[in-house]
């Protein structure tokens, strides 16, 4: 990332303005894009180029010299060197858009096998779900909507969504169907 405070300030920019600009990403994404620079600096290094250059073919040589990496691995590897390359040579494609890069990522997705982990073979058992949508409930009782908080997402903050009723068809309405659902397993949370 100092390369790119460096060409900043080389094109003209003002240090509040460069410290602005900095603040779009996240200082633990910024220090991830160090680690991963530093580590493309001395792979650079050791094959004696110059990690600064627009060299398409280099880059694809770095990733697969880390290809026992986990796809997504290497997509940050290549989008912290895509960030500075992509700085230092504005009027080149984007490192994401060449053609090889592209037909990169699609072979090591198509030859990783992903073994799914407990949480995600842990899964809504569908058919007491089903059953339990259709248990007629008491309408004095009848939900009014529903909010869910995701108290640790993927990114960012924490995000609220809400949802209304679906009065015109109840079968189809997600509020009915948490509510349901809740009231059906609620021996099991407890």
């Amino acid at each position: 990332m100092e390369l790119i405070r460096h060409k900043r300030k080389d094109d003209g920019l003002d240090e509040g303005l460069i410290d602005h600009l900095e603040q779009a990403i996240r200082p633990s994404t910024a220090r991830n894009y160090n680690n991963i620079w530093s580590k493309y600096e001395s792979w650079c290094d050791n094959e004696s180029v110059d990690p600064t250059a627009y060299d398409i073919k280099q880059i694809l040589k770095f990733l697969q010299a880390h290809h026992h990496l986990a796809p997504s691995t290497l997509n940050i590897y290549r989008s912290a060197i895509g960030s500075v390359i992509n700085k230092l040579h504005p009027t080149r494609k984007p490192i994401r858009e060449d053609p090889d890069v592209v037909v990169f990522f699609r072979s090591k997705r198509q030859k990783t096998t992903t073994i799914p982990s407990l949480q995600q073979l842990e899964t809504w058992d569908t058919d007491i779900l089903t059953r339990d949508t259709i248990i007629r409930y008491d309408e004095a009782k009848q939900p009014q909507g529903l909010i869910l908080h995701i108290r640790h997402p993927k990114e960012s903050q924490q995000k609220t969504t809400q949802l209304g009723v679906l009065q015109h068809d109840p079968e189809l309405c997600l509020v009915r169907c948490v509510h349901i659902f809740l009231q059906a397993t609620d021996q099991f949370r407890t």
